[in-house]
């Protein structure tokens, strides 16, 4: 299984991929979800798991991206800023989890 993970902030980035090194899962990180995009685009990716708020594209609009080039894609939203309206937004346009971040 290979693994999107998508997020501004470099320390999470790093967690995630220590977390998924005792697995046998593969990934590939991006601070960037423009770049990160684009590899979707030239790569098979099973899973993204993605950052809900970013500065550029938010979790939404990546979920959104994903889902009109492939749309069976498993999209998980990680956010720091867990609330109802945004757990019912990620719910709506087809996030398969929303987690909050530690």
């Amino acid at each position: 299984m290979n693994i999107l993970l998508i997020d501004d902030d470099q320390p999470t980035l790093k967690s995630l991929q220590t977390f998924l090194a005792g697995t046998p899962y593969t990934s590939k990180a991006f601070l960037n979800p423009r770049d990160a995009l684009d590899a979707f685009n030239q790569e098979h990716f099973d899973v993204v798991i993605t950052d809900f708020s970013m500065p550029e594209l938010n979790g939404i609009d990546v979920l959104r991206i994903i889902h009109e080039i492939k749309p069976d894609t498993f999209v998980m939203l990680l956010t720091g800023y867990a609330n109802v309206t945004n757990a019912i937004a990620a719910v709506n346009h087809g996030a398969y989890q929303f987690l909050r971040k530690p």
